[in-house]
């Protein structure tokens, strides 16, 4: 098993040990349901109620490993959907279906998912390095920050240091000669992942050549290796508040908190953050503060349903490019012609498979960043175009707005900085 199918099988066992409390309260209130009905008394709020707790719970329990679960709260929604149609019959069927479904439940996952460990809030530096003096050195300086590090010695031992937890930042020595191509092409990888590795590249060499080869592949910043590792490190701590800032954001919106848990749990593990809305009636809101790079939206809600929330999305000219992947228990012909045609571009059936989820939120994030990529750059230089240099721009001059920073433009595209104190 690879360590994206691994992290994805942990973070939803978090989720699980979280929501078990709460799920069996929606079991709960389907068997009250169940109970008035065969008594002849439920009334129709309380019907439908119980339809949307039971299909919550188709949605949710598969994902959790209990696609059994899943089965028996599918056939219970359907139940409860019948309304006036519902007999003694029905009420006998139903009362089956939750016992078995609260015996579901309550057996152990063992062997299904693998304990949840505690998640280490401390960001991952890996040194791709042969200098063991140097290594030393690093470990001292990073300790201090509050950064964790990894050594891998040679490429081979940094790819599978890579596949077993993904680093925030790789600091990737290109002083062996016979290592350097090998080493940029491990750099062009990095740099075309989902969620980014920001890499820097460490050289004794320091020509233009370099840098420009090193920024093309992707490389965020270029040291040579005759600078102190206090100085290395400082650079590491700036990637990485860089990195926070310009982090990946996917906004979800489902009525199930259990779902959203879900979600989070499995796209913070891949390092993107999640805006999660239970409301649809607050999407608008929502959706431009928050600005997202990805939107994931539930098929069937109160008030607002996800085909309704795309087609506003759709209809505004800021949103046209934003990937919008939808989330669906009913995966019939009707409802995927109904998510498309209003301009999805992607669908995930419930119940969710972590795996799976992450790849095509990650794949979509990879192509939106691509065209975007290929929007802002140059074809004949490689630099920023205008448009984006413009953007860029206007950046610095916000931030020094507040505190009275004046930037001054030099030659050949350098800048300066004074300070209005």
């Amino acid at each position: 098993m690879d360590s994206r199918a691994q992290q994805a099988l942990a973070a939803v066992a978090a989720v699980w040990e979280r929501s078990k409390e709460s799920i069996l309260g929606r079991v709960a209130l389907l068997e009250q349901a169940t109970g008035t009905l065969l008594e002849g008394t439920l009334d129709d709020a309380l019907r439908q109620q119980a339809e949307q707790e039971a299909h919550k719970l188709t949605g949710s329990l598969g994902t959790f490993g209990f696609g059994e679960g899943s089965r028996l709260a599918r056939e219970m929604e359907h139940l409860f959907r019948a309304g006036v149609l519902l007999g003694q019959a029905e009420a006998l069927r139903l009362s089956e279906l939750g016992m078995a479904l609260r015996r579901e439940l309550e057996r152990p996952l063992v062997g299904q998912v693998p304990p949840p460990t505690p998640r280490e809030e401390r960001p991952l530096l890996l040194v791709v390095n042969t200098d063991a003096e140097l290594a030393e050195q690093l470990v001292v300086e990073t300790a201090a920050q509050g950064i964790r590090i990894e050594i891998s010695p040679t490429l081979p031992v940094a790819r599978g240091a890579i596949a077993r937890a993904y680093p925030d930042v790789v600091l990737l020595d290109l002083s062996s000669p016979a290592g350097t191509a090998d080493g940029l092409t491990l750099l062009t990888e990095l740099s075309e992942q989902t969620p980014l590795v920001s890499v820097l590249v460490l050289t004794a060499r320091d020509t233009f050549t370099d840098r420009v080869e090193v920024a093309r592949r992707g490389g965020r910043g270029f040291l040579h290796k005759a600078v102190p590792p206090a100085q290395i490190v400082e650079a590491v701590v700036q990637l990485l508040a860089r990195r926070r800032a310009a982090e990946t954001k996917v906004m979800a919106v489902d009525d199930d908190p259990q779902v959203l848990a879900i979600l989070r749990s499995l796209l913070e593990s891949q390092g993107i953050r999640l805006t999660p809305l239970t409301d649809p009636l607050r999407f608008w809101d929502v959706l431009q503060q928050e600005s997202p790079d990805l939107l994931i939206l539930d098929v069937d809600m109160p008030d607002l349903n996800g085909i309704e929330l795309c087609q506003v999305v759709r209809s505004d000219q800021r949103w046209t490019e934003m990937p919008v992947l939808f989330l669906t228990a009913h995966t019939d012909p009707g409802t995927i012609h109904r998510v498309f045609a209003v301009g999805a571009d992607d669908f995930v059936s419930k119940p969710i498979v972590g795996p799976e989820l992450i790849t095509r939120v990650t794949n979509r994030l990879e192509r939106i960043r691509l065209l975007r990529t290929l929007a802002e750059t140059d074809a004949l230089t490689g630099v920023a175009n205008r448009r984006k240099s413009t953007q860029v721009l206007d950046q610095f001059l916000g931030f020094g707005q507040p505190s009275g920073t004046t930037f001054l433009l030099g030659g050949a595209g350098y800048g300066s900085l004074q300070t209005g104190e």
